[in-house]
């Protein structure tokens, strides 16, 4: 999904319950796919946090994800900052 200039991704992380290895193919395919300046990924569960619930490693493959494209030589090292929230 796009909003203005932004690039979008509402991910279903519960791994227990979809192919979480279809959705970070699918992930990294988009994202080569459509080279927005600004994207966004939005998940259940949080890669990093410092919430009652700790970091969830099992994340760890949606971030890749998105730091491979945030890291190419073309972007702003801004936009390699980690944001997250704590899990519900």
């Amino acid at each position: 999904m796009t909003a203005g200039a932004w690039r979008l991704y509402l991910l279903n992380s519960n791994c227990d319950q979809v192919d979480c290895d279809a959705e970070v193919s699918w992930l990294t395919q988009d994202l080569a796919q459509h080279p927005a300046r600004c994207s966004a990924l939005v998940m259940h569960y949080p890669r990093f946090s410092s919430g009652e619930h700790g970091s969830d490693v099992g994340m760890a493959r949606f971030w890749a994800a998105g730091v491979r494209r945030a890291r190419r030589p073309d972007r702003s090292p801004a936009t390699t900052t980690p944001t997250s929230a704590s899990r519900h």
